[in-house]
Order: structure tokens, then C-alpha cells, then sequence
């Protein structure tokens, strides 16, 4: 359900983007979207890492796949600010979730890999840079294994607080903060998770479709 959710938000925001830009309050409510799915991505690593290392690879090339895919849409709708989409942000914070969680891994490793991946995120324009690799990781750690929902909220808050200072206190940043409150709604929503769920590709394909979608309604309606 938490992912499904995330998806109708994500199209609210995205509807009032480019077609309803002076309705604040669909931007407001798409907010939302990004912690849910950044806690779809830290379950979905629990879950494949217990199958075997061989089953992470394999979603980590999804992810690239994905975003591989989602970039071509996107071009088309954000040609102005040089990004690229989420999918990106999802397959770096992947990345840093096997680096942090591999047993065997001298610290030094990984603390340059992660270096490494926190400059290609802020270099290659990720969305929301280090600040959305790091969220996945967070909601893992506080939510997945601890679940520890006072640890999530504080955590998610300096997140925050150092994405406004990144941004240097954009309107954007700002509204982000609706990302801490979104704990006890994933919280919520996780006890129904199984009650609304839709088929793995749906939610893979969604985000490149909807994209494209978009794009195909503003070039025939002159938006």
C-alpha cells in the first residue's frame, strides 16, 4: 500500500508542477511521495538482502535500469535544471547500502566508496543530491531494523536541516520538511501494506510512464 500511496501522490505533485503550478497544495501533499518511497527502497533492500547478495546485484541493476529508462520523459519535462530523475538518487543509495552493510568490508573501503557516491551524487545533479541517498538509509536503519520511530523523526529533522542550508534556504528545501512528518503515516500505513499491492513492474513502470504521459498532454494541449 505505502508504495501504491506514494505513486498517487507522486502524480499530484507532478499534476500540479505543470498544469496547476498556483495550487500549492497538490505540491504540498506530493512531498510526501519521496520519504514513502525512500522507505519502499530501504524494505526492498531488507527484504532482497536475506535472499542473497546475488538478488541485491540484481535489484541494484533494476534501479539503473529504471532510471536508465525514466531519463528520456524526463529530459523532455525538466530541460531547464540539468538533473537527473530519482532513479538515479534510488540506485546510489542502493549502492550505499551494500557498502555500509557488507560483513567483510575494511572501513576505510568504505568510507571512500561512500565518498565516492556522495560526489557522484551532488556532481550528476541527482534529485535531491546526498540528502535523498542518505533518507533510504535512515528510514533502514530506524525504521526497518530498529523501528524506532523517535530515532527516524530526529534523524530525518538534521537531514533536513542540512538539505535547507545546502539549498541555502529555497522555497523548495523549506517545504521538504513535510518529509519528517511522514514517519507516522509510513507507520501507519505499513500495518495495511499487504491490503493494497500491486504487481513489482506497476511500480517500476509508473514513474517513466506517468512522464511520459505528462509530456504527451502538454505538447498536444499547449500547456
Amino acid at each position: 500500500m505505502i508504495k501504491t500511496v506514494a505513486c498517487g501522490l507522486m502524480l499530484l505533485d507532478h499534476i500540479g508542477l505543470f498544469f496547476f503550478p498556483t495550487l500549492k497544495v497538490l505540491r504540498i501533499v506530493g512531498r510526501f511521495a519521496m520519504p514513502f518511497f525512500a522507505y519502499g527502497i530501504a524494505r526492498g533492500y531488507f527484504y532482497t538482502k536475506q535472499k542473497g547478495s546475488q538478488h541485491v546485484r540484481k535489484y541494484i541493476f533494476q534501479m539503473l535500469l529504471f532510471a536508465v529508462i525514466s531519463q528520456i520523459p524526463y529530459l523532455f519535462l525538466f530541460q531547464e535544471n540539468g538533473s537527473v530523475n530519482i532513479g538515479f538518487t534510488w540506485f546510489l543509495s542502493l549502492l550505499f547500502l551494500m557498502t555500509i552493510n557488507k560483513k567483510n568490508g575494511k572501513m576505510v573501503y568504505k568510507v571512500l566508496i561512500t565518498i565516492f557516491l556522495f560526489f557522484c551524487a551532488e556532481i550528476s545533479g541527482t534529485e535531491y543530491g546526498v540528502y535523498g541517498v542518505l533518507m533510504p538509509y535512515l528510514m533502514y536503519l530506524y525504521l526497518v531494523i530498529e523501528k524506532a520511530q523517535y530515532k527516524a523523526f530526529m534523524s530525518l529533522t538534521v537531514l533536513w536541516g542540512f538539505y535547507v542550508a545546502q539549498e541555502n534556504g529555497s522555497a523548495m528545501a523549506l517545504l521538504q520538511v513535510v518529509s519528517i512528518f511522514s514517519i507516522p503515516m509510513v507507520c501507519f500505513l505499513k500495518k495495511y501494506d499487504t491490503k493494497l499491492r500491486l504487481p513489482k513492474p506497476f511500480y517500476y513502470w509508473f514513474y517513466p510512464v506517468h512522464l511520459f504521459v505528462i509530456t504527451l498532454v502538454k505538447i498536444y494541449t499547449k500547456y
